[in-house]
């Protein structure tokens, strides 16, 4: 028997025994950091409460960092949730709300004013692009075309944008102007 060989095989065995101890080692401290980062439930009146706070004081350095982020707002944009009938249940993404501090959360129930206008933004394809570049003198051309539709050609899962005549930021139901699926 050689000893030098016996004596590598119980070195690397030695090293493959600490490589697996060490790996158990950090998974554990791993769970253990994420368990103390999870954010609690707010289950008491002043774990709420500093919740409330936290939002609000990072809101407000967030509008002293871009002052025009909170100001009335005209539409947003959203997927689509649900559409029943004469409205539509849209789940708003461009919009600072939260449901513990404003009472609102992201989703909109979403009707039509008598004169508001639903579209599809298409877009335009390359060929009609280059055409529109070819014409003299050239125009900018746009990258899309809108085509009218009714509120029964949106679907489940399509991405809208929103307008409305009033602020819709707060709003759980809004009356929009225009409706434009993407």
């Amino acid at each position: 028997m050689d000893y030098s060989t016996s004596k590598s095989r119980y070195i690397l065995t030695a090293l493959a025994i600490i490589l697996v101890i060490t790996a158990f080692i950090l998974v554990g401290l791993n769970a253990l950091n994420l368990e103390r980062l999870r954010v609690p439930s707010l289950t008491s009146n002043g774990e709420q409460a500093a919740y409330v706070n936290g939002y609000l004081a990072a809101r407000k350095k967030y509008q002293a960092m871009c002052p025009f982020a909170l100001h009335t707002t005209f539409g947003f944009s959203g997927t689509v949730q649900q559409v029943s009938g004469s409205s539509l249940k849209v789940s708003a993404d461009s919009l600072d709300t939260d449901q513990t501090v404003d009472g609102v959360g992201d989703e909109r129930t979403v009707s039509l004013a008598a004169n508001a206008t639903v579209q599809r933004n298409i877009k335009k394809s390359d060929a009609e692009l280059e055409r529109e570049l070819s014409t003299s003198p050239p125009l900018p051309p746009s990258t899309s075309t809108f085509t009218n539709i009714t509120l029964a050609d949106i679907k489940k899962g399509d991405k809208v944008f929103v307008t409305s005549a009033t602020d819709v930021r707060l709003a759980s139901t809004v009356i929009a102007t225009s409706i434009v699926v993407q």
